[in-house]
C-alpha cells in the first residue's frame, strides 16, 4: 500500500506541475507578450529650460505634467489558464547577524514561489525557466540633472493635510504645487531613493532632522525631504523614525523636516533625477540621490551623488548629499 501511495502522489504532482503556474479564477483577457522592448515613457526634448524638458501645461497657473504611456499588454488582464509571468522579485532575507539591519538581498523568481515548485525541484525533474523582463525605458530628459540656476519644474504634489476630525485617519487630500512650497522662500531639499530603505533611514533623513534648526538660523526658510513614495508612506516613515508629528489643522506633516511625496515622478522627471533599480534592487522608477538649495524656484546649489544619475547603479553612493556638506556650503554663504 505504502508503494501504492507514492506512486499515486507522484502522478499528481507531475499531473499538478503540468498546470503548476495557471490562473484561476479570473475573467477574459489577452496573456502580454515579453519578447518584445517597447519603450514606456513619451519623449520629449532634452534641453535645461524647464518649458522644453518634458512639460506641459495642464492648467492657467502653468502647473506641469509628464506624461507617461504604458503598453497597453501590460494594462490587459491575463485570461483564466493562462500562465503567469515568471519574473524576478528582488527581496530581503534574514541573515545570521547582530547589525541593526540583520538583511541582504535575494533574488526569488515565481517559481520559487510554488511550493510544487519546490517539491518538484528535488524529486520531480523540475527544470527552471530563466525569469522573464519587461523592459521600460526612461526619456534622456528625465535622467539628465539640470543645472544649477536653473527653474525648478512647477508640479503638483498629492499631500495629506489633517482636517478637524474625530476620526482615527483625521486627513483628507491637498494638493500642492512646487510654487506652494518653493516659490519666494529659500529652501533645502534632499532626495532619496525610498522610504524605510537603509542607507535614508538610518543616517540621510536623521542628519537633516539634526541639522534642521542650525539651518534655520543659517537663511533657510524650510527643509524638504522628497522620495518617489505616496503620502501614506512618507507619513508612516516619519512615525517610524521618531519624527514629531505637526498636529494643527492644515499642517505640512512635521514639525521640523517636511515629507514631500513625489509618488508619480514628476518632480524627479523635472529635475532630470529619474532612474530605474529594476534589476539591482527591484525598484520601479525612483530619485537618484541628490541635495540643492532652492532659491525662489531656482537651484542655487546642487550636490548629485556621483556626478551624474546611473540606471541600476550596484552602489549606493552617499558622500556629497548629507547634512552636513549642505552645513559647510550653506555656513559659507553666511560668511
Amino acid at each position: 500500500m505504502l508503494g501504492s501511495a507514492n506512486h499515486r502522489s507522484k502522478v499528481m504532482i507531475k499531473a499538478l506541475l503540468n498546470n503548476r503556474h495557471k490562473i484561476i479564477g479570473q475573467s477574459k483577457a489577452v496573456l502580454p507578450s515579453t519578447t518584445s522592448k517597447i519603450p514606456l515613457f513619451a519623449a520629449f526634448a532634452t534641453t535645461a529650460n524647464p518649458s522644453a524638458r518634458g512639460f506641459s501645461s495642464s492648467s492657467p497657473a502653468g502647473v506641469k505634467v509628464y506624461t507617461s504611456a504604458l503598453d497597453k499588454a501590460w494594462t490587459t488582464p491575463v485570461g483564466e489558464g493562462a500562465e503567469i509571468p515568471n519574473v524576478m522579485f528582488k527581496t530581503r532575507t534574514r541573515v545570521g547577524s547582530g547589525d541593526e539591519n540583520p538583511f541582504d538581498w535575494k533574488d526569488l523568481t515565481s517559481e520559487d514561489f510554488s511550493a510544487l515548485a519546490i517539491m518538484a525541484s528535488s524529486a520531480n525533474g523540475f527544470s527552471a525557466v530563466a525569469p522573464k523582463t519587461y523592459t521600460s525605458t526612461l526619456d534622456k530628459a528625465w535622467t539628465t540633472p539640470v543645472e544649477e540656476g536653473a527653474e525648478i519644474p512647477n508640479v503638483v504634489f498629492k499631500t495629506r493635510t489633517r482636517i478637524e476630525s474625530d476620526d482615527e485617519n483625521p486627513f483628507d487630500w491637498k494638493d500642492l504645487t512646487s510654487e506652494d512650497l518653493f516659490k519666494g522662500k529659500r529652501i533645502v531639499l534632499f532626495s532619496l531613493p525610498g522610504a524605510f530603505t537603509p542607507t535614508c533611514s538610518s543616517t540621510h533623513l536623521p542628519g537633516y532632522e539634526a541639522a534642521y534648526e542650525e539651518m534655520k538660523k543659517l537663511g533657510v526658510d524650510e527643509v524638504y525631504c522628497l522620495s518617489v513614495n505616496d503620502a501614506f508612506v512618507m507619513r508612516q516613515w516619519g512615525l517610524h523614525q521618531g519624527l514629531t508629528e505637526d498636529k494643527t489643522v492644515g499642517g505640512l506633516g512635521f514639525e521640523k523636516v517636511k515629507l514631500l511625496p513625489d509618488g508619480a515622478c514628476q518632480f524627479t522627471r523635472g529635475m532630470g533625477m529619474s532612474c530605474v533599480w529594476d534589476s539591482e534592487r527591484g525598484f520601479g522608477e525612483r530619485t537618484w540621490r541628490y541635495s540643492a538649495v532652492i532659491d525662489d524656484m531656482k537651484v542655487e546649489k546642487l550636490f548629485v551623488e556621483g556626478g551624474e544619475v546611473v540606471q541600476n547603479s550596484g552602489p549606493d553612493p552617499f558622500e556629497v548629499s548629507d547634512s552636513g556638506t549642505m552645513v559647510d556650503y550653506l555656513k559659507s554663504k553666511s560668511n
